[in-house]
């Protein structure tokens, strides 16, 4: 029993956490090593939990266990293990900071001594509960046995019983009989009559073992009363010692409160004296000291700052000179291709002009040909007449009619 509890209802279970002194998170924390990240391992799955404290219990003595999640509904209890220095905090808002199983029995004044003596008396009282359970499932299985022997001899009488009847009933014929055949009517009644003695003698035997079986059966009552007895005193007795366990822990629980209150009362007390002592001694230390911060703080801004405008001013500078570069580099070849560009349409208009040329001359020496023709056709004539002469235009020598 480690304290109070503190538990929270998530998704139909019972989270029950260790805070403080309160044992409902069983801080078994297992410290990790830096490298593994923080979170939540299950462990293992416990059915047939009675109770919460049960399974916290089941968690307090399982390493690394420092979290149980109890569902009472089904009986089941998860261990898990709070891996890393963070808080546990549930949706609700509930914060639960996770300490591990030293610092809990450290916390609550417990040591590993009062651990095992509380496990050694339960166990003790575990063991009792057995043996009275057992003793009185032994006291049980006799009285049934002793009516089973009881229900046998009683059967068996009865069957003696019906075959004496039956004998007698033989016997009384068989003597009728005789006494018919032989005539012996005196000796026939004398058998009879010792037939019938005999009768009466089992009959008595009957009823004495009816007698002895209704005792039994008797006894068997007695004894099935008394198993019942046994068994609710033992159910009282367990109940009376689980009253006395939880009275104890209140009791050793209400001691440590009361301790915890004076210690934290004492601390509280003697940090306040120390931390007046200490603002009355060194604020005006703490205002130079804040001052001077201050005023390295605002230098370094500056300077900062200072540094940051270069570095700006530096980098537009090395921005436009790449501009430039870019510019030049573009104009220049902006300016390559405008230049071929002109020298092949110079090309161009001069190969055109040049096959022009080439043609026109091709023409002016046909029409030299032609000219020279009919000149040849027409020699007795000078000149033309009436005829519009395209020859002698074109070399400026006039139109004759």
């Amino acid at each position: 029993m480690l304290g109070e509890t503190s538990s929270h209802t998530w998704a139909g279970r019972r989270v029950v956490l260790l805070q403080n002194r309160e044992a409902g998170f069983l801080g078994l924390r297992s410290r990790q090593a830096s490298w593994e990240p923080d979170g939540v391992e299950q462990m293992k799955v416990l059915q047939g939990i009675s109770d919460d404290q049960a399974c916290k219990d089941a968690c307090f003595n399982t390493k690394p266990c420092n979290m149980v999640v109890f569902d009472a509904a089904k009986g089941s209890c998860v261990l898990t293990a709070v891996k890393g220095k963070g808080d546990v905090i549930t949706l609700d808002g509930t914060k639960s900071e996770v300490k591990n199983k030293e610092e809990v029995m450290e916390e609550q004044g417990i040591t590993q001594e009062d651990l095992d003596a509380k496990e050694e008396a339960k166990e003790k009282g575990k063991k009792d509960a057995e043996d009275e359970k057992t003793a009185a499932e032994d006291e049980e299985k006799k009285a049934a046995e002793d009516e089973k022997a009881t229900a046998e001899e009683a059967k068996k009488a009865e069957d003696e019983q019906k075959a004496s009847e039956d004998e007698a009933g033989k016997a009384d014929e068989d003597a009728k009989k005789e006494a018919e055949d032989e005539g012996i009517q005196k000796e026939a009644e004398k058998k009879e009559k010792a037939e019938a003695d005999k009768l009466a003698d089992a009959d008595k035997k009957a009823n004495e073992e009816q007698k002895a079986a209704e005792d039994a059966a008797k006894e068997e009552e007695a004894a099935k009363n008394e198993q019942e007895k046994a068994d609710a005193a033992a159910a009282e007795a367990e109940k009376k010692a689980k009253k006395e366990d939880e009275a104890d822990k209140a009791e050793e629980d209400a001691d440590k409160a009361e301790d915890e209150a004076a210690k934290k009362e004492k601390e509280a007390d003697e940090a306040a004296k120390k931390e007046q002592e200490q603002n009355d001694a060194g604020a005006e230390e703490e205002a130079k000291k804040a001052e001077a911060e201050a005023k390295a703080a605002e230098a370094a801004a500056a300077e900062k700052e200072q540094e940051k405008k270069e570095a700006e001013q530096e980098e537009q500078k090395k921005d436009g000179e790449e501009k430039k570069q870019k510019d030049a580099e573009q104009q220049v070849i902006q300016e390559a291709k405008e230049g071929e560009a002109e020298e092949a349409k110079q090309a161009d208009e001069e190969a055109k002009k040049s096959r022009k040329d080439e043609e026109k001359e091709k023409e002016i020496v046909a029409v030299d040909e032609l000219a020279s023709a009919a000149a040849n056709a027409t020699a007795p004539f000078k000149f033309h007449s009436n005829v519009d002469c395209s020859y002698c235009a074109q070399k400026n020598r006039g139109a004759f009619l």
